[in-house]
């Protein structure tokens, strides 16, 4: 779905077709790994029946902590990401980060805020983020708070890229 994937709506990408072309089905995906020619970046969304939103067996949003949906994008994330983990090209140099897109929306563990001021908007509460990497020694942790911003600055430095967008001339 379009709305999954921020780069559908750059101007920049919508205005030019070599880089619309770069938007592919996650099967070319699968394709790179097996010929061993991954693109240097890759932003991968599950589809909306695997995304761990709704109940696999009802088709129907899950409610927060439902077994099916957590069991199906765990499936999900062991069936298409463990192939890329386990790959040669990856344990060079792949940078793998897994962000669950929200915390808890509707049920008994809700962690959501809300802002009276605002009753359309909800958001917040605490999300699963995981990063695996060749660098990253097995079992680390941290409790420090990330933000989208965190990881869009992880994901540059990863590309190499010094100079951050928007920083002026600035470096961080």
């Amino acid at each position: 779905m379009k709305r999954h994937n921020p780069f559908a709506y750059f101007e920049s990408v919508r205005q030019n077709r070599s880089q619309r072309d770069n938007i592919v089905p996650f099967d070319e995906f699968k394709l790179d790994l097996q010929r061993d020619t991954l693109p240097d970046y890759s932003f991968i969304v599950p589809n909306v029946y695997n995304d761990g939103h709704d109940n696999p067996a009802t088709q129907q949003m899950a409610s927060c902590g439902d077994h099916r949906a957590l069991q199906d994008i765990d499936g999900w994330l062991r069936d298409n990401m463990s192939p890329l983990i386990e790959s040669a090209t990856f344990q060079r140099s792949g940078l793998l980060v897994i962000v669950f897109d929200e915390a808890c929306e509707f049920g008994p563990k809700a962690d959501w805020r809300y802002d009276p001021k605002k009753p359309a908007m909800k958001g917040g509460g605490q999300v699963a983020a995981v990063i695996v990497s060749s660098r990253t020694p097995s079992g680390t942790r941290s409790d420090v708070l990330y933000h989208h911003e965190s990881i869009l600055r992880l994901g540059l430095s990863a590309l190499g890229v010094e100079q951050l967008p928007g920083l002026g001339g600035e470096q961080p």
